[in-house]
């Protein structure tokens, strides 16, 4: 593990609140990414549409009290 997520969690350093200049709301507008999401999609929505313009989209879960990273 390289220790980067450690140095951006925010249970380990806390971060500073601060109010929001503007909020902005929205939603995959494929049903399926929708329902299997648990915010709407939207960040799935725009990971597909990145890899699909030829970006590369990486991740990490929690699994098993370990966090494991994948492309």
């Amino acid at each position: 593990s390289c220790g980067q997520c450690t140095e951006v969690c925010p249970n380990v350093h806390p971060v500073e609140k601060k109010t929001p200049e503007y909020v902005r709301q929205g939603w995959a507008n494929d049903s399926h990414v929708r329902q299997a999401a648990s915010s709407g999609g939207v960040a799935t929505a725009i990971a597909i549409a990145f890899v699909k313009a030829g970006g590369i989209c990486c991740a990490c879960r929690y699994e098993h009290g370990q966090f494991v990273f994948g492309t």
